[in-house]
């Protein structure tokens, strides 16, 4: 009789270790799913908040390129400033677009000055008889603004290493001057942001307001 009694006591007390083992490894497997889950949330977040920075960042490009060139027929250095001001004045992940000066027209600067060739697609950073301005747009480890701090990969970083934490971005536009008329309100631009060049047509004379005619500021 007693050992009958200390058998289904042994058998019970199995019973319940195998229901609280299920019962781990069944929380083991939650966490797991769950923390997939986030992180496919998280990675659609950051990607379409990079998708979202670029397009932002390209409207600043756009935006200061087309400045500089409103003055690069008359003043070099108006032209410089023209274009960093106007990035200025667009913003993109919250922050405005910060250019870093070029004074020596490096071509590998932010703002360059130079001669656009529509006819084999070429700019030449160059001072003598220039007729476009090149502007670049980053967020990089280099630039003034700094690279862009995604949302997901600060948050948990360790799942994807440090350099996860922050993306690198660059867009680019050139804006050329091209038909000078007596009447400024009806010069025409060609502005080359993206894969092809298109006309814009000034009809402001205050170049605060060419960031409007490219859809940049905010």
């Amino acid at each position: 009789m007693r050992n009958m009694t200390q058998l289904k006591s042994y058998s019970v007390r199995s019973s319940r270790r195998r229901g609280h083992g299920r019962k781990g490894i069944a929380l083991i497997w939650m966490a797991i799913f769950l923390v997939l889950i986030i992180s496919i949330v998280g990675l659609a977040t950051d990607a379409a908040f990079v998708a979202l920075t670029a397009h932002q960042l390209q409207n600043a490009a756009d935006a200061a390129s087309l400045g500089g060139a409103v003055w690069v027929r008359v003043d070099l250095v108006e032209a410089h400033n023209a274009a960093i001001d106007l990035a200025f004045a667009n913003k993109a992940a919250g922050d405005p677009v910060r250019l870093t000066p070029n004074p020596n027209n490096e071509p590998t600067g932010d703002v360059v000055i130079g001669r656009y060739n529509s006819t084999d697609d070429t700019f030449v950073a160059t001072l003598t008889g220039a007729n476009a301005v090149k502007a670049v747009a980053r967020r990089t480890e280099k630039s003034l603004g700094g690279p862009l701090e995604l949302l997901f990969g600060r948050v948990i970083p360790l799942l994807f290493g440090a350099d996860a934490a922050t993306a690198s971005l660059t867009r680019d536009a050139i804006a050329q001057f091209l038909i000078p008329q007596e009447d400024w309100s009806q010069t025409t631009f060609r502005l080359d942001g993206r894969e092809h060049l298109r006309r814009v047509q000034v009809t402001e004379t205050r170049v605060s307001a060419y960031s409007v005619l490219v859809g940049g500021a905010s």
